[in-house]
């Protein structure tokens, strides 16, 4: 006896159900014990037969009464057969039996608590039946089958009403397993849906659509293909046959060689026709292009034969104005004295005196000298960075800067002034980047533009005849004994 129940634990160890439940019976016929029925009871449990489980453990409680693991498995084998108040017995009292360490192990106190809580499941349930396992309405059928399909049916739905959800359903209980149950299996379903609409369908049609013509040409070639292959081998020797009789004879009684002759050279004739005038074609569009790009070139430069006349026209005429300028103010300074007064700004105390105005010989200089003093001031021209236009609200008044300083001069003459603006715009650089370079200064550009861009620009478009073209440094008018285009031109 002892020898087989050690041996039935080993084989519960080595996890050998089917031994171990061998062992166990042969325990139990040579001398039964409550030890052989509790593990017995185990291993139904295992493989979920909770009947045969509940027959051992009461088996073993039958020979002993306090035996602690008989009263565990046949509170789990009740409590999984729906029998809840005797689970709920066998849990009490296997916890009464049991040590505190066997019952943390056991978890006797979450038993008990579902225990109880089933049970007043089933007690907020009793009105909805008279108990479990009746149907709340019983219906009658005329159907004459009927004694014979309900065995049927009691026998298809006894393979699934053992299961719990499923038995929840008869039992008309609300079941929270059953609900997660049928809802995990819709989910599923859906699932599986989703995949074939969204995944399957297509290729599945696909591949249906392919087997379809795939099989439809393969029966047509089984029942078309040889006599197709057949007849058309024999017109084929029938026509090979017929242009050996021709080819020997040279003529038919019909005369169809001969048209037919006629016409194939008709067709040689109209493809060596046709070859010609495409090459006739091609060559006279190559010509043509060929004429074109000539021309245009031809008038590209002359248009840059003429832009560079126009320039050369436009250097000398500003030149002209230039001498004609600078002309004009020596005549007038070797009539007499100019005088000016000289702007020194707010911080200038007292008037000004006034200033006697000239040019140094060398025409590279521009000299003021202030009456009463004996320092004749000079400023290089090539210092000069702009000579603004004159203001026509104020048309005595001349004004230009160096890189570091402005000057201002207020004439007694309008005439003067407008002398003298001409001649520095003249004789100012005409690239102030070299003027820079040679200076030794920052190399940089600017461009002089009314002090009030609203009325010196009005003024300057009021009292200019023809259009200008902006330098480096000043805009210029071109005389008008010049014939310029009306455009714009840097």
């Amino acid at each position: 006896m002892a020898a087989h129940l050690a041996l039935a634990n080993q084989y519960v160890a080595d996890e050998r159900t089917a031994k171990a439940l061998e062992a166990f019976g042969a325990s139990i016929a040579e001398e039964p014990t409550a030890a052989a029925y509790s593990g017995r009871a185990a291993l139904h449990l295992k493989s979920k037969q909770h009947t045969a489980a509940l027959q051992d453990a009461n088996a073993a409680l039958r020979l002993s009464a306090a035996c602690e693991p008989a009263l565990y498995r046949k509170g789990l084998a009740c409590f999984e057969l729906d029998e809840f108040e005797t689970a709920l017995e066998a849990f009490k009292a296997g916890e009464t039996a049991a040590d505190a360490e066997l019952r943390d192990l056991r978890k006797y106190a979450m038993w008990i608590r579902k225990c109880e809580a089933e049970i007043e499941d089933d007690d907020d349930d009793d009105d909805v039946g008279d108990g479990p396992g009746k149907c709340m309405k019983s219906y009658s059928s005329m159907n004459p089958l009927a004694p014979f399909l309900r065995p049927v049916q009691h026998g298809l739905l006894g393979l699934v009403k053992f299961l719990r959800a499923v038995g929840g359903l008869f039992d008309g209980r609300d079941d929270p397993v059953a609900t997660a149950t049928l809802a995990a299996v819709c989910l599923w379903m859906s699932a599986c849906c989703f995949v074939y609409s969204e995944l399957l369908h297509g290729c599945l049609f696909w591949f249906v659509a392919w087997v379809q013509t795939i099989v439809a040409y393969s029966v047509g070639i089984l029942l078309f293909g040889p006599q197709n292959y057949f007849l058309a081998e024999r017109a084929r020797r029938a026509d090979a046959t017929k242009r050996a009789a021709l080819a020997a004879a040279a003529f038919d009684d019909k005369h169809l060689a001969a048209v037919k002759l006629q016409g194939w050279r008709k067709r040689c004739v109209a493809k060596v026709t046709d070859a010609k005038a495409a090459a006739e074609r091609t060559e006279a569009d190559a010509a043509a292009a060929a004429e074109a790009k000539e021309a245009e070139a031809e008038e590209a430069e002359a248009e840059a034969e003429r832009r560079a006349e126009v320039a050369k026209r436009r250097t000398e005429a500003v030149a002209a104005a230039d001498a004609k300028a600078v002309e004009q103010l020596a005549e007038r300074l070797a009539a007499g004295a100019v005088v000016a007064t000289r702007d020194e700004g707010s911080l200038s105390f007292g008037a000004a005196p006034p200033c006697e105005l000239s040019l140094s010989d060398d025409h590279s200089k521009f000299l003021f000298q202030a009456k009463g003093s004996s320092k004749e001031k000079k400023i290089k021209l090539v210092k000069i960075h702009g000579v603004k236009p004159i203001d026509p609200r104020k048309p005595k008044v001349l004004k230009f800067s160096t890189e570091s300083k402005s000057f201002k001069f207020e004439f007694t003459d309008a005439a003067d002034c407008a002398l003298f603006v001409r001649a520095l715009r003249a004789l100012a650089p005409e690239d102030t980047a070299l003027a820079s370079k040679k200076l030794k200064k920052k190399d940089f550009l600017r461009l002089a533009v009314p002090s009030k861009p609203v009325g010196g620009f009005l003024a300057s478009s009021l009292s200019e005849r023809d259009p200008a073209w902006p330098e480096a440094h000043r805009s210029r008018v071109v005389v008008d004994d010049v014939a310029t285009p009306k455009d714009k031109t840097a």
